[in-house]
């Protein structure tokens, strides 16, 4: 005669022991926790140098009247009361002062040449 698997309350299934599940073997640790001992395999970097915090801006007095500063489009559309579209085509017909590239991307007009062309509009319309 045939023996029948043992069953579980809730089904059909022959009742067996749980699996175990294995698990990683946790990384070595030094005396003092820190992970692998230094010069091993999969030594961690030396940390960068802590860098001294920033000496704070001194603001000087500068008069601003006798310079002559680069002023990005924003501050031209302003002064001039154009967008940007039509001072670019009264630079192309040499109406208005050309822009200069101090660098990168970045493009600025002389506030000189600006307002000079804003006063000689001025002018030129009494």
């Amino acid at each position: 005669m045939m023996q029948k698997p043992t069953q579980t309350a809730g089904g059909d299934r022959p009742t067996t022991a749980p699996r175990k599940r294995a698990t990683a073997a946790p990384p070595p640790q030094t005396s003092a926790g820190k992970g692998v001992e230094p010069g091993g395999s999969g030594a961690r970097p030396a940390p960068a140098p802590r860098r001294r915090a920033a000496q704070p801006v001194v603001k000087r007095e500068v008069d601003h009247s006798l310079a002559d500063r680069l002023l990005p489009l924003s501050a031209v559309m302003e002064i001039a009361g154009l967008g940007k579209t039509m001072i670019y085509r009264k630079m192309r017909e040499g109406t208005f002062p050309k822009c200069c590239k101090p660098g990168g991307a970045a493009t600025r007009w002389s506030e000189r040449e600006v307002v000079a062309w804003k006063e000689a509009v001025m002018a030129a319309r009494s």
